[in-house]
């Protein structure tokens, strides 16, 4: 390494075989083409346009980077737990920077009253599921949020496009782009700008 410096030693990032191949250049060009045909179509304006996503956020934090002594060899940050809790949050935000109150998705079979005497003012509602997974029931029940003569542009999955929600779309006249299957992860813009700085937020205040 030391004879040429352009090199360096790095790990590499994890990226599964079926999100490789489906990132590809003939997927995205499609996906593209598919907002141009359709905001020619209902010559939509920014504030008409929704990213929805959901994240899953576990109880417990990644600490962030410290700056110790050289000599240490270990550096260790305590916890809450060793298994954490999966949370889901549904996010609704317009290509303008404002949002719709976001959905928490708990872990319960039973409704919990604690958690409506609890509200935020960022929040909509809480509600609970077997493993605190979104599915199609829940993402029918905030539909409805959803105004008319706008686009939607969410990921290609069955728990968020039910049939009760597609029905919905279609008689308000919201027209759904879907991401390319296995893509979100370079194709979704809220994982950069909202989940993102979202997760580091949190990891900080649980300092």
């Amino acid at each position: 390494m030391e004879c040429n410096s352009q090199l360096s030693i790095r790990q590499p990032e994890v990226v599964s075989v079926a999100r490789e191949s489906a990132l590809s250049r003939h997927n995205v060009i499609t996906f593209l083409k598919n907002h141009e045909i359709v905001y020619r179509k209902i010559k939509v304006t920014s504030p008409n346009v929704y990213n929805l996503d959901e994240i899953g956020m576990t109880t417990i934090h990644n600490p962030p980077k410290v700056l110790p002594q050289k000599e240490l060899k270990q550096v260790r940050k305590v916890i809450s737990q060793e298994r954490g809790e999966l949370v889901t949050l549904l996010g609704i935000v317009f290509a303008d920077g404002t949002y719709v109150l976001s959905v928490l998705i708990f872990p319960r079979k039973k409704e919990n009253t604690f958690h409506e005497r609890h509200f935020t003012r960022y929040t909509r509602a809480y509600h609970e599921s077997a493993y605190g997974w979104i599915n199609g029931d829940l993402s029918s029940k905030h539909s409805g949020a959803l105004q008319s003569n706008l686009v939607l542009i969410c990921g290609n999955r069955e728990n968020l496009l039910s049939l009760s929600v597609l029905t919905y779309t279609k008689a308000h006249q919201v027209h759904v782009i879907m991401l390319p299957s296995r893509t979100s992860h370079k194709t979704e813009p809220l994982n950069k700008t909202v989940f993102g700085p979202l997760k580091t937020y949190f990891n900080a205040a649980c300092v």
